[in-house]
C-alpha cells in the first residue's frame, strides 16, 4: 500500500534495501512509506525482522530506529518492530 511515487513494494525492491538476495525475503508489507519484512541474514540461517523507511524510488534500512514512534503504521509496528 506504498503510494504510486514511493518504491515498489517487493521483494527484490526491500532485499536491496536491507542488503540481503532476494530469496532471503520470507514476508513483507508496505504502508505509507515504510516496510516491514522478515528476512534471513547473509548467512542464511539468522532469522531477523526490518524496518525499511521510503526515500525516493528505494527503500532504505532503518535498523528498526523508528519502532515505536507514531509514524509507523500499526500492521508494521506490531509485526516488525515488537520482536525480539
Amino acid at each position: 500500500m506504498t503510494p504510486a511515487s514511493g518504491p515498489p513494494c517487493t521483494k527484490a525492491a526491500i532485499a536491496q534495501g536491507l542488503g540481503v538476495p532476494t530469496a532471503n525475503v520470507q514476508n513483507k508489507y508496505c504502508e505509507d512509506g515504510w516496510a516491514g519484512a522478515e528476512f534471513l541474514e547473509a548467512n542464511e540461517q539468522d532469522e531477523a525482522a526490518g524496518l525499511l523507511q521510503a526515500e525516493g524510488d528505494a527503500w532504505v534500512n532503518d535498523n528498526r530506529q523508528s519502532c515505536g514512534t507514531p509514524q509507523i503504521p500499526e500492521y508494521i509496528q506490531k509485526r516488525y518492530c515488537e520482536v525480539s
